[in-house]
C-alpha cells in the first residue's frame, strides 16, 4: 500500500444535480473553452427518460477532456484530461451524494480502465497508477521506462482480466534512448507487479518505417472465453494477432498467428484502429476498422484466426457496441486516416457523418448485405448502446453538439439531447 496519495486534490469538486441514481441510461463526456464533464441522461428499463438530462460533474479545468468509463456495476465514472500540471481525472460516484472527487495526477493521464474498486490509469513517460475509487488514494504505481529491461516506452491500451486478477498491458511504439515497445506485458491487479513480459515477434522488417515505427506496434487488445484466445491489433503491419490466453499469460506465445486485415490480404497500410469482439452465426467474432485510406471494416473468425469478410467503408469506423442482445454490432464514421510519409506515421481525423450497424450473423456467413448505414448529415463521434431498447443506438454527434438516439429499425432519429460542449466520449450505463 503506497502511503502517499500523489496529488491528490480531494476538496474541488463541482457537481451540478443530484449524483444518486439507481437506473441507467447514457453519459456524455463534453468539453469547451469554458472548461469540460460529464452530462447523465438517464432511462427507466423501458428505455423512457427519466427527468431532465443533467450535468453530473462540471470543471473549468477540463476542456481537454477525453475518455468516460463506467465500473462494471455502474457505480464509478472516470473522466480524464488530457493535460499535465493541473487537475486531469476525475472520480465520480453515481451511488453517493458526496459529489466527483478531483485528481493532480503527475503525468498526462490517457488509457484508463475501471474494476468494482479500482481504475488502472496509464499515461505518458511510462506511467500507470492503480487508484482506489471509493478514496481516490494511488495504492500501486509502475512505470514501464523504470521496471521493464530493456525499458518501455509508454503503456498503450489496458485489459482487465478479472478472474485471473491480472492486467495486459500493450507498448506500441518505440521510444528514443533504446526504449523498446512491440511488446505485451501482463502485470497483477493487486501490486501491478510483474507477470510476464512478451516482445512480439518483428518478421516483417520491410515494414517498418523508422526506429520509432519498428513495428509490429500492438495496439487493442481483446480477448475471447470462450476460445482462450487473444486478439491484437498490430498497427504497423496492417493485421491482427491471435495467440493462446493461457500460454501469454504462463510468460510465452503458443499458437501465435497473424493475418492481415486489409480486402487484398496484404500486409502493411491497413493500420486496424478499432477492435471489438462479438458472435454470430455460432462463432466468436472480432470486427475491425482500418484506418488506411482504403478504409473498410474487416470481420475474422477467432477460434481459426480467417478473415471472413472485409465490408467496403471509408477510413476510420470509430469502436463498434452491440446491440439486440448482441445480434448487432454499430458504429459511426469517425474518420480517423493514416498512412506512412516519410520515416513517419500520419494521422489525419474528418469526421464523417454515416452511423452503421451489422448484422453479426450475416457477417459470420460473409453476406455482403449484412452492413447497413444512415446519413446523420453531421460530423459524428462515437456510439453507445441504449439501456432497454435494444433496436437503439446512441450518437455522439460533433455539430451542434448533442447525443442522437436511432432506432436502427425504424431508420429515424427519435430523440435529441443538446450538449453544453462538443463530445469526447460516450458510454452506456451501467
Amino acid at each position: 500500500m503506497i502511503s502517499r496519495a500523489l496529488g491528490l486534490l480531494g476538496l474541488i469538486l463541482i457537481w451540478v444535480v443530484p449524483l444518486r441514481s439507481d437506473g441507467g441510461g447514457v453519459l456524455a463526456a463534453f468539453a469547451s473553452d469554458r472548461g469540460g464533464g460529464v452530462m447523465r441522461i438517464e432511462m427507466d428499463t423501458a428505455g423512457d427518460p427519466v427527468g431532465e438530462p443533467g450535468v453530473i460533474f462540471h470543471d473549468a479545468g477540463f476542456g481537454a477532456a477525453a475518455k468516460l468509463r463506467v465500473s462494471p456495476d455502474g457505480r464509478y465514472v472516470t473522466l480524464n484530461a488530457a493535460v499535465e500540471g493541473r487537475d486531469n481525472f476525475a472520480i465520480i460516484d453515481l451511488w453517493r451524494e458526496a459529489g466527483p472527487r478531483v485528481l493532480r495526477l503527475d503525468f498526462v493521464p490517457e488509457e484508463h480502465r475501471l474494476t468494482a474498486d479500482r481504475v488502472f490509469v496509464g499515461g505518458t513517460d511510462g506511467h500507470l497508477d492503480a487508484i482506489e475509487l471509493s478514496t481516490g488514494a494511488i495504492v500501486a504505481r509502475w512505470n514501464s521506462r523504470r521496471q521493464l529491461r530493456p525499458a518501455g516506452h509508454k503503456p498503450e491500451d489496458l485489459f482487465i482480466l478479472g478472474p485471473e486478477g491480472l492486467l495486459l498491458v500493450s507498448h506500441q511504439k518505440d521510444g528514443k534512448k533504446g526504449r523498446l515497445g512491440s511488446r505485451l506485458v501482463v502485470l497483477r491487479l493487486a501490486d501491478l507487479s510483474l507477470v510476464a513480459d512478451l516482445a512480439l515477434p518483428r518478421d516483417h522488417p520491410e515494414l517498418h518505417v523508422s526506429a520509432k515505427e519498428a513495428g509490429p506496434s500492438p495496439e487493442v487488445i481483446a480477448v475471447d472465453r470462450a476460445t482462450s484466445r487473444l486478439v491484437l491489433t498490430l498497427d504497423l503491419y496492417g493485421a491482427l494477432a491471435f495467440a493462446d490466453l493461457k500460454a501469454v499469460l504462463a510468460g510465452r506465445w503458443a499458437n501465435y498467428q497473424t493475418v492481415s486485415t486489409a480486402d487484398n490480404g496484404e500486409w502493411g497500410g491497413a493500420f486496424p484502429d478499432k477492435l471489438t469482439g462479438g458472435g454470430g452465426g455460432g462463432r466468436p467474432l472480432a470486427i475491425v476498422s482500418n484506418a488506411s485510406t482504403e478504409g473498410g471494416i474487416a470481420v475474422f473468425d477467432v477460434a481459426t484466426a480467417r478473415r471472413l469478410i472485409v465490408y467496403p467503408t471509408a477510413a476510420g469506423c470509430a469502436e463498434f457496441v452491440t446491440l439486440d442482445g448482441g445480434k448487432t454490432a454499430a458504429t459511426v464514421l469517425a474518420g480517423k486516416r493514416k498512412r506512412v510519409v516519410g520515416d513517419e506515421l500520419e494521422n489525419i481525423t474528418t469526421p464523417g457523418d454515416e452511423l452503421f450497424w451489422l448484422d453479426l450473423n450475416g457477417a459470420a456467413a460473409g453476406e455482403p448485405g449484412a452492413l447497413t448505414h444512415l446519413r446523420l448529415h453531421a460530423p459524428l463521434l462515437s456510439v453507445a448502446a441504449v439501456p432497454g431498447q435494444p433496436s437503439w443506438v446512441a450518437v455522439a454527434r460533433l455539430e451542434p453538439a448533442a447525443v442522437v438516439m436511432v432506432d436502427t429499425i425504424a431508420r429515424e432519429v427519435v430523440r435529441t439531447i443538446s450538449l453544453p460542449g462538443r463530445p469526447t466520449s460516450l458510454q452506456a450505463w451501467p
